[in-house]
């Protein structure tokens, strides 16, 4: 029994320090009250928002018959970046296209509805 209940806590104490370290990653667009309500009111989404940490984001070739004009552009730091820490928040509906400073590629920033759909397929 004693060995059930340690091992219950080493659970619950790693999913806990695990869920502070996603949480405190998402801090940087978005308030503790905002996460909380999302968590609450639209656990997908939520979900959706912390997996996207390591899955929003993609680096494409601008098509060469497109001519991008009106477009936000962005610097990208040369590593271990996330939509949160280039101070990006995942639109609802919409998939997000920024140029990339100095070079011919899109960042595409996922949207909410990609995300779940991705959580959703990869169960």
């Amino acid at each position: 029994m004693k060995k059930v209940i340690f091992g219950f806590c080493v659970s619950l104490i790693t999913f806990f320090g695990y869920a502070q370290q996603t949480d405190n990653r998402l801090l940087s667009v978005y308030s503790e009250q905002e996460l909380s309500d999302i968590k609450k009111n639209d656990i997908e989404l939520f979900n959706a928002l912390v997996y996207g940490l390591d899955h929003a984001l993609y680096v494409t070739d601008i098509p060469k018959e497109k001519e991008i004009t009106d477009i936000q552009s962005i610097t990208l730091p040369k590593e271990n970046y996330t939509y949160a820490s280039l101070g990006l928040r995942i639109l609802e509906d919409k998939n997000q296209y920024l140029k990339i400073n100095g070079t011919n590629k899109l960042l595409v920033v996922k949207s909410a509805i990609v995300l779940k759909n991705e959580l959703k397929y990869k169960k």
